[in-house]
């Protein structure tokens, strides 16, 4: 096994207010503690504590906010039950700033797995919230109905799938990375399944990589009565950043990049697509995963870090 070490959580200057709000209360910080230790449910935590199972909750979703705990749902004996933990055995919080340093600050939307903007499928499909199915191959047209808003689950077997993320910092301020974060799973359980997906940013090719079976763990298994059999419950965080310099997905290098190849232009969205190949005679094709499914607790998520203007007298 290997040796704990201190996770201290670096507090983004934007969110000090939200923090020292946070740990400003002595039943917050001894539910930190408690997490730290071991993830719990709320209704654990408001029996260890002995206080109500309401006002667990509130706490729970401060320190939420304040990105100091991670939740993620998970299948119990009546319905779902909410585990809360954190890896983070302090805060680090630093007012001191040199008097030529610029903050940096970052620009972050979530966009839902139903929010999307044009959508090309072919079977293997699946467009689902946690109540059940809303479309797939069987009824195509429930992909372009209203209710697609809701979805927190899409399988695609083949296609493109884009979404439109708002843009709007001026043209003035000095980008320096633009990330794109999101949950994802080949669409099949079955070993000799395989796809390919590439992902595009503003029409600019991020990709092509291989997406491989995934085994789920015994704690994996979050099933629905409605959900697919051979389907994973869950996939891997697939992060894509670009900055100044480089492109990299999950940190590894994929070669030279720059921001200014993607146009960010002010009150321009900007087009995230995935675009997926089914490989060999098992089509599966990829799984999205929203916040209230699989196990990161997110949707698809863009991060754009970036200098303000410096302020002259």
């Amino acid at each position: 096994m290997s040796e704990l070490k201190d996770f201290v959580f670096e507090v983004p200057q934007a969110k000090t207010h939200r923090v020292l709000k946070a740990v400003d209360n002595s039943t917050r910080l001894e539910i930190l503690r408690l997490l730290f230790l071991s993830p719990m449910n709320v209704s654990d935590l408001a029996r260890v504590l002995g206080i109500s199972q309401p006002t667990v909750t509130t706490y729970v979703k401060q320190l939420e906010d304040a990105g100091l705990i991670f939740t993620h749902l998970t299948k119990a004996q009546n319905g779902y039950t909410k585990i809360c933990h954190t890896p983070y055995t302090g805060i680090s919080i630093s007012w001191h700033e040199a008097a030529d340093q610029i903050e940096e600050t970052s620009y972050e939307l979530d966009m839902p797995v139903g929010h999307y903007s044009a959508i090309d499928c072919s079977d293997p499909c699946l467009l689902a919230t946690q109540a059940g199915i809303i479309a797939s191959s069987n009824d195509y047209s429930y992909f372009f109905h209203p209710i697609r808003m809701e979805a927190e689950l899409l399988q695609i077997g083949q296609g493109r799938v884009s979404y439109l993320f708002p843009y709007n910092i001026p043209d003035t301020h000095r980008l320096i990375s633009l990330e794109l974060s999101a949950e994802l799973s080949l669409g099949s359980v079955n070993p000799h399944a395989s796809a390919d997906l590439l992902l595009q940013i503003n029409r600019q090719d991020y990709g092509p990589f291989h997406l491989t079976a995934r085994c789920p763990s015994e704690t994996d298994r979050n099933r629905m009565g409605w959900y697919p059999s051979g389907t994973p419950p869950s996939g891997d965080l697939y992060v894509w950043r670009i900055d100044e310099h480089a492109n990299t997905l999950n940190e590894r290098y994929l070669g030279p990049g720059n921001l200014a190849d993607l146009h960010l232009l002010p009150m321009q969205p900007i087009e995230v697509s995935f675009i997926v190949s089914s490989v060999g005679n098992l089509p599966s094709g990829m799984i999205l995963f929203g916040k209230r499914f699989g196990r990161y607790n997110q949707d698809i998520r863009l991060t754009i870090s970036y200098e303000p203007q410096k302020k002259t007298d």
